[in-house]
C-alpha cells in the first residue's frame, strides 16, 4: 500500500502490535490528518494534532501489502489499515497462516483466497 491511498480527514483502522494487545481482534479507528510522499500521520480525535506517523512498509514495493508501518525503529510496529475491511481480512490471513502451519504445510505467498480454498480442502 502506498500514501497516495489515504486522504486527509479520512477515517482508517490501527492495529497495534504491542504484546499485551497480541490478541486484540478489533481495531481502533483513526483519523488521517497528513499525508505526503513518504508518510501519513494519524490522530486518535477528529481534527487533532498527529499522534502516531506511519509509511510505506521496508519489505520491498510490492503495493500489494494491505497496510502501512507504524514509522519507528524499535519496538513493535503498529500496522494501519484504510477499511476495516481490509483489516479483517489481514487477520483472517494471518489465522489461516497459523491455522496450516498445524499440517505441516510451507508457507508461501499465497493469496487469501487461495487459502480459504486449502482449508476447505482439508476440512472436507
Amino acid at each position: 500500500m502506498d500514501t497516495n491511498h489515504f486522504k486527509i480527514g479520512q477515517k482508517a483502522f490501527l492495529m497495534q502490535r504491542e504484546p499485551i494487545l497480541k490478541n486484540e481482534t478489533q481495531p481502533k479507528e483513526v483519523y488521517v490528518v497528513y499525508v505526503d510522499r513518504k508518510y501519513v500521520d494519524i490522530s486518535y480525535m477528529p481534527n487533532g494534532e498527529c499522534a502516531v506517523s506511519f509509511k510505506r512498509t521496508d519489505y520491498g514495493t510490492d503495493n500489494a501489502c494491505p497496510y502501512l508501518e507504524e514509522n519507528k525503529d524499535w519496538g513493535n510496529r503498529s500496522y494501519l489499515f484504510k477499511t476495516r475491511k481490509a483489516f479483517e481480512e489481514y487477520q483472517e490471513y494471518q489465522a489461516l497462516q497459523q491455522w496450516l502451519v498445524h499440517f505441516e504445510f510451507k508457507n508461501g505467498n499465497y493469496t487469501l483466497e487461495q487459502l480459504r480454498k486449502i482449508k476447505r480442502i482439508l476440512t472436507s
